[in-house]
C-alpha cells in the first residue's frame, strides 16, 4: 500500500521544494516515517519536534552513517515539521528511499541503546535486579561475576605503586548532550579529545556521563554524583575514570553546560522511543585533566545494560565538589535517579595507587 501511494506521488508532479528549505534535526529524536505532504508530491521524513526546533529531512539520508544530523535553529513553531526531497522518477528510487528511511530508523534506535527498556526502580519488572532477564543480550547483568559498581572498602585495598599515572591531556572539542531517559551523556567525535595509556594500551576519550547518586560507594557511603570519563581502545576495550562528588563549592567545568542542561530539562521526550539531543558546542575539558593522584583500580563492567565485563575501572581517591544548583541541573532532565546497586566483589582485588603528595578523601 505504501509503495503504491509513493509511486502515485512520484508520477503526479515534478516540483521541487524551495532551495532554502532548512536542514534540521529534532531535539527529541525518534524513528523516521514516510509522510505524504498535503500540497505537493514529495517523499518526506518526519519527526515529532517540540516548538521552534527541528525535523530531519530525507535529504540527510544520502549522508547518514555515523553522522545523521546537521542541525541549526529556525523560527518555525509548528509542533510537527515536514520537509521534502524532490520526487524521483523510478520505482527503484522510491524503494531505495524506503529502505534508507528504514535503515536510518534502525541506526537511530541503535544509537539510543537498541535493547529492551530498563529502569532503576527496585522491585519493578525492569529494575536492576531484573536486567539480566530482560534480554539474552543483558545476561551478564544477572550472571556476570565481575559486575560494577562495587563498594570500595579502603581497609581491604591492595597498594600498588607500579600502576599507571593516568596522565592525560584533553583538547577542547565540540560535543552533544544526550538524554536517553536513563543517563545524561556528553558525546564527542572519536579521537578528537585525547588519550590515556593503561598497561601499555592506548585508550581514546569517547564520552562522559553522570549518575546521581553515585554508582560506586566507598566504605558504604554513596555520594550525590559520579562522573564517568569513558575511554576506548582500538580493539574495543573500555577503561573508565570515575570521579565522585560531594556538595560544596561550584565546579568550574559545569558553567559551560548550564544553558544546555536548562534547555534539555525543557524537552518532553517519550523516553524509550526518543532521546533528547542538545548541541553543547565547544567544550573545554582542562579542569578534568588535573593531576590524577590516587585512585582505586579493579576489573568490572559497564554499570548499565548490557553490563559488558572486562572494563578497567579507575575511581579517583579525591572527591570533588559541586554546588547544589549544578547538581540539580544535571538531575532535572532525568525522570528518576540512575544508580545501580553495588555488586558482589566475587574475589576480585581492588588495587590502590597513591603517589607522593596526593590527596585522599578517605580514611585508609
Amino acid at each position: 500500500m505504501k509503495e503504491s501511494l509513493i509511486l502515485a506521488w512520484l508520477n503526479s508532479s515534478s516540483r521541487f521544494p524551495p532551495q532554502n528549505s532548512p536542514s534540521l534535526a529534532s531535539s527529541c529524536s525518534c524513528p523516521l516515517e514516510i509522510h505524504p505532504p498535503h500540497t505537493s508530491p514529495y517523499i518526506y521524513a518526519r519527526r515529532k519536534a517540540r516548538p521552534g526546533l527541528r525535523s530531519l529531512p530525507l535529504q540527510e539520508l544520502s549522508r547518514f552513517g555515523t553522522e545523521t544530523t546537521n542541525t541549526r535553529r529556525t523560527g518555525i513553531s509548528d509542533d510537527e515539521q515536514s520537509y521534502g526531497v524532490p520526487a524521483m522518477v523510478s520505482a527503484r528510487a522510491a524503494i531505495g528511499l524506503l529502505v534508507a528511511a528504514s535503515s536510518l530508523a534502525v541506526v537511530l534506535s541503535a544509537d539510543g541503546g537498541g535493547g529492551p527498556a530498563y529502569g532503576y526502580a527496585s522491585g519493578s519488572p525492569t529494575g536492576p535486579e531484573n536486567w539480566g532477564k530482560l534480554s539474552p543480550a543483558y545476561a551478564a547483568c544477572g550472571k556476570g561475576k565481575q559486575q560494577s559498581p562495587i563498594d570500595i572498602v579502603t581497609k581491604q585495598v591492595v597498594p600498588n605503586p607500579n600502576l599507571d599515572s593516568l596522565s592525560r591531556t584533553y583538547a577542547a572539542a565540540n560535543a552533544t548532550l544526550v538524554n536517553d531517559g536513563h543517563d545524561i551523556t556528553l558525546k564527542f567525535e572519536a579521537g578528537k579529545v585525547g588519550n590515556i595509556a593503561i598497561g601499555g594500551k592506548v585508550y581514546s576519550f569517547d564520552r562522559m556521563h553522570w549518575h546521581a547518586p553515585s554508582d560506586h560507594t566507598v566504605n558504604g557511603q554513596r555520594f550525590p554524583l559520579e562522573l564517568h570519563l569513558v575511554h576506548k581502545s582500538a580493539d574495543g576495550a573500555v577503561a573508565v575514570i570515575g570521579i565522585l562528588y560531594q556538595i560544596g563549592a561550584p565546579d568550574s567545568f559545569y558553567y559551560q553546560l548550564k544553558r544546555q542542561l536548562e534547555e534539555m530539562a525543557g524537552d518532553r521526550c517519550h523516553f524509550g522511543e526518543e532521546e533528547s539531543h542538545v548541541e553543547a558546542g565547544l567544550m573545554h575539558l582542562r579542569s578534568l585533566q588535573k593531576r590524577t593522584g590516587s585512585y582505586f583500580r579493579y576489573m568490572g563492567s559497564l554499570t548499565v545494560p548490557p553490563c559488558t565485563e572486562n572494563v578497567t575501572w579507575n575511581v579517583l581517591g579525591k572527591v570533588r565538589q559541586i554546588s547544589k544548583e549544578q547538581l540539580q541541573l544535571l538531575k532535572a532532565p532525568l525522570p528518576a535517579s540512575d544508580a545501580r546497586p553495588t555488586q558482589p566483589l566475587n574475589g576480585r582485588t581492588v588495587q590502590f595507587y597513591n603517589p607522593p603528595n596526593s590527596t585522599v578523601s578517605f580514611q585508609m
